[in-house]
């Protein structure tokens, strides 16, 4: 098929995703085409997948003239759920032959789109969590799954090669970090995903275990500050964000377990998959509030801990750290755990499966499969948001206050998107 790829070119994990399987696409004989940057940390990935690109105005008339010339059977949108994708619908509308079929990554699990109006054939989730969530969230109009619509499409993960014990070595001793110590990493970009919460756990738990250190890659100014006027504490040393791909591989096989605690959660949560990939525990903050494909990643008491507050994540590092068989348990099955969740080959089997339903085929196999396991873990979804570490110690305050301070967020949310759809109702109402 001809396959019409939109993305940007940046850092970021909907980039990476999206090159990654236009790429795959490629290779597996279909000709691709990115509408995207030359210039980018990605751009290679397209190259050399001999995939072409065509950097054109994101305008209706440029996206027209693309698709009268190129005559793409599918157009494969990365969006957020919730941005104004007018300008593509309306250079739909003016194609001159058949007009192509849109299949949509959401990567934020949002509904939104109030301009869709049927120009969306089939939308897909990056994690089944996020999926879960976007179906209890507010939406324009009442929706519910459904195998001809909706799916889980994971975000796929590059190839991972661990760094030799030599090199290992070395990465650590530029670091500063003896054999005995235990590196912890935590990778982001500056953005408001960023807390102190990290930082608060690693200072608490390295006040009891000076073996702990903390590499931080790339906190927001503000925590930057705060490290840098010592509020945290020694042990903790940053890094600025790399496109070097391959270094930033090195460093997740240099550490020895990963914690991560973000504002709003992870929609899949690429950092976390990474690390799995190269066998790290990982310490992790449940975020009903906000999204929660961490809880899908990690599974509680299997590759790491999943916790609700500081308290909760100080402890379950100290446990991590002081048992040895533990943290050799959990490197095994994070492993395992990230290869069940994203299989690439599998992954993209599904995306052909999409392709070829939306024009004109039936549902395949791999597409009724991946539904059912959605389906079947929409039932346990909730209670995975409550499986937490501060439950195993028998710490009942905690939770509480987390649980409130989740409703608190949900509200606040929930109403301003309650207000976003009533707005976003009324203009459609008023333009039509």
């Amino acid at each position: 098929m001809r396959v019409t790829v939109i993305a940007g070119n940046g850092l970021g994990g909907t980039e990476k995703a999206a090159f990654i399987y236009a790429a795959e696409l490629a290779r597996r004989g279909h000709q691709v085409c990115a509408l995207t940057s030359m210039t980018g940390p990605r751009t290679s990935t397209l190259l050399d997948a001999a995939v072409a690109i065509h950097e054109i105005p994101y305008e209706t008339e440029a996206l027209k003239r693309h698709f009268d010339q190129f005559a793409p059977d599918i157009i494969h949108q990365h969006v957020s759920g919730y941005g104004d994708q007018r300008t593509l619908y309306n250079a739909m509308d003016q194609c001159k032959g058949k007009r192509p079929k849109v299949i949509e990554t959401n990567v934020f699990g949002r509904l939104m789109d109030r301009y869709d109006n049927g120009h969306v054939s089939f939308r897909m989730f990056v994690s089944m969590a996020s999926g879960c969530q976007a179906f209890r969230r507010p939406c324009i109009r009442p929706i519910i799954p459904s195998a001809d619509k909706h799916s889980i499409l994971s975000n796929p993960l590059p190839d991972f090669e661990a760094p030799s014990d030599a090199r290992r070595a070395a990465i650590r001793e530029e670091l500063g970090v003896a054999d005995s110590d235990i590196l912890w990493i935590r990778v982001g970009r500056p953005a408001g995903k960023w807390t102190s919460w990290d930082c608060d756990a690693f200072a608490r738990a390295r006040r009891r275990d000076r073996r702990l250190r903390l590499l931080l890659m790339e906190p927001t100014p503000a925590v930057t500050r705060e490290i840098e006027a010592g509020r945290w504490g020694d042990g903790i040393q940053i890094k600025r964000a790399s496109s070097d791909f391959h270094y930033l591989a090195e460093l997740y096989g240099s550490a020895d377990a990963m914690i991560h605690a973000s504002n709003f959660g992870e929609s899949y949560g690429y950092t976390l998959a990474e690390g799995m990939q190269a066998g790290l525990p990982i310490v992790t903050l449940s975020t009903p509030w906000g999204d929660s494909g961490q809880i899908q990643l990690v599974e509680h008491n299997g590759n790491g801990f999943v916790c609700c507050s500081v308290h909760g994540m100080t402890e379950a590092m100290l446990e991590i750290c002081r048992n040895h068989d533990l943290r050799k348990r959990m490197s095994v099955l994070a492993r395992t755990r990230i290869a069940q969740i994203s299989n690439r080959s599998r992954d993209v089997d599904l995306l052909e499966q999409i392709m070829i339903f939306v024009t004109g085929g039936s549902i395949g196999q791999v597409m009724q499969g991946r539904f059912s396991e959605w389906m079947e873990y929409r039932q346990v979804f909730e209670s995975a948001e409550n499986d937490l570490y501060e439950r195993d110690l028998g710490l009942k305050i905690p939770v509480i206050r987390w649980k409130a301070y989740g409703k608190y967020r949900i509200m606040r949310s929930g109403a301003r998107e309650a207000l976003e759809r009533l707005r976003l109702s009324l203009a459609t109402a008023t333009s039509s």
